[in-house]
């Protein structure tokens, strides 16, 4: 209490009134966060480009036309991150599976496995190998997609949410700067698909960081509506492998 009371006589004394002392003190939070989530996303970003460019196992994944460290890097810096937070999982979107009543009917299950199963059959059958057929396919439904969805949605999000709020809404679901920061972060990350750093080879893909972005504003807002990650994962996992497999019959045609 007396701290307290001093520390109002010296804003007071300056003529810095409560109101204007917290408004600073929420921006001045608000600029850490976002410092915070850009540095941890930069990192990330740098160790997996290190990976795959400088490492025998990145070079190896390369040739082999697999995907799995973008997921395995990201994910797993987001869980260290949230855990050093000492805050819980479930605050990031990382409670259980929310599992509505609806999926359980035959309709929806024979649905939804048609729409996994199809592009299943699409990377068997350009793929000599059974086992690398599956690889592939596993890497791009859930290395990808979790690892992705983990780090962008569950702690950038939400870890911005946590200092901006959600203030806005369209059609009923609430969104803040968070869900736009992180939208844009996640296209820029594609965009830097094609820049070797250690080739000086700067070329973004802005097209395909555009048509990221849009699919990212999806997922965010699956977020924010189910309070949960993981109906993101399985729509990013299914958008993936659709997108894996028409590419391969059109190149095919």
């Amino acid at each position: 209490m007396v701290r307290t009371y001093i520390d109002w006589r010296k804003m007071s004394a300056a003529g810095i009134s409560s109101e204007q002392a917290k408004g600073r003190a929420t921006v001045v939070r608000q600029v850490r966060v976002v410092v915070e989530v850009l540095l941890v996303f930069a990192a990330t970003h740098l160790l997996l480009k290190s990976f795959k460019q400088l490492s025998e196992l990145g070079g190896l994944e390369r040739s082999a036309g697999l995907n799995f460290s973008p997921g395995l890097f990201f994910g797993g810096v987001a869980i260290f991150a949230i855990f050093v937070s000492r805050r819980g999982f479930s605050l990031f979107g990382l409670g259980a599976l929310p599992v509505r009543r609806g999926l359980s009917n035959a309709r929806a299950f024979t649905f939804g496995t048609v729409l996994y199963l199809l592009p299943l059959l699409t990377f068997i059958h350009f793929d000599p190998k059974l086992s690398h057929a599956l690889l592939r396919f596993g890497g791009f439904l859930l290395a990808v997609s979790v690892g992705e969805e983990i780090f962008f949605r569950g702690y950038m999000q939400s870890r911005l949410n946590g200092v901006f709020g959600r203030p806005w809404q369209v059609r009923g679901i609430p969104f803040g700067f968070g869900l736009i920061l992180t939208t844009l972060v996640f296209g820029f990350l594609h965009a830097l698909n094609t820049v070797d750093y250690f080739h000086g080879r700067y070329s973004f893909d802005w097209g395909w960081a555009t048509v990221t972005a849009a699919t990212g504003l999806l997922f965010g807002l699956v977020r924010e509506a189910s309070g949960s990650v993981w109906p993101g994962v399985a729509l990013h996992g299914l958008l993936n492998i659709w997108v894996i497999a028409l590419l391969a019959l059109s190149k095919a045609n």
